[in-house]
């Protein structure tokens, strides 16, 4: 499913609204992981359609307490929904 409200280009003027915004990133569209938030710094639209640059933090377990690991690449618009309260069910990332 294609969300236009998500694709805004970022080479528009630097006061324009929404530049950089948070949604949430699924990963794997089939699997365990639950989505994270993310941050969409750019758009590109390929043959395959619209993807996005997305900045994530992903919380993991070192053994002995927790740390931080930053992601960023490109992502295709399915695997991206707008943030809100919480992250979206997953029956919502089903095509």
């Amino acid at each position: 499913m294609f969300y236009p409200a998500l694709v805004q280009s970022f080479h528009q003027a630097p006061d324009a609204p929404a530049r950089v915004f948070h949604v949430w990133v699924k990963l794997d569209l089939d699997g365990p992981r639950p989505p994270l938030p993310g941050l969409v710094l750019d758009w590109r639209q390929t043959s395959s359609g619209w993807e996005a640059w997305v900045v994530t933090v992903e919380t993991y377990s070192t053994g002995v307490g927790h740390a931080s690991m930053v992601r960023q690449g490109w992502r295709p618009v399915a695997y991206l929904r707008p943030a809100g309260s919480a992250p979206p069910d997953r029956r919502e990332w089903r095509h």
